[in-house]
């Protein structure tokens, strides 16, 4: 295992993030419409309210999450350096690695397989996904090399998810 790790990234602003999930918001609220418009029932009206405040709230809930956004992970094995944004401010944090908590979390939906890299450090909760900047590859590194500078075994479960991201890369590298 590597003695060292540099993940860095240009930084997508914190409009661009929350555009992302509007933009999303819209074209899923329209979608909506659209099939309530073609299928006539008495409801439609209720219906696209409910899908759209259900919608709505997703969509709160993932731009919240990516109010904090980790653009720098930098480590020697010993000591974490990290530059994240909270909103469109630059902090820098630095810790120990064994300050650091990670944690693999399968977000698969009908639409696709996608998974979640969960980092806590301190009081913060970066949630990092494939949305952005951060490529299953990258997501894995940092996971493996936290997990191996902490002599932290894996579980079954994270096995398992390291595996079916190994074989999304595979099939879809990026």
């Amino acid at each position: 295992m590597e003695t060292s790790i540099r993940i860095i990234h240009e930084v997508t602003s914190y409009k661009e993030r929350i555009k992302y999930n509007i933009l999303l918001f819209i074209g899923a609220v329209s979608f909506c419409g659209i099939l309530s418009f073609i299928d006539r029932t008495k409801n439609d009206g209720l219906f696209l309210i409910i899908i759209s405040v259900l919608i709505g709230l997703i969509i709160l809930y993932k731009i919240y999450q990516q109010r904090l956004y980790l653009a720098d992970f930098i480590s020697d094995s010993k000591t974490v350096n990290i530059v994240y944004f909270n909103g469109s401010k630059e902090q820098k944090l630095e810790t120990l690695i064994d300050d650091v908590d990670v944690k693999l979390k399968n977000t698969t939906r009908r639409a696709g397989f996608n998974c979640e890299l969960i980092i806590y450090i301190d009081e913060l909760k970066f949630t990092i996904d494939k949305d952005f900047d951060w490529s299953f590859t990258e997501m894995i590194k940092l996971f493996k090399f936290v997990k191996f500078h902490q002599n932290t075994e894996l579980t079954e479960s994270e096995k398992f998810i390291i595996s079916s991201m190994e074989e999304y890369l595979k099939r879809i590298p990026f």
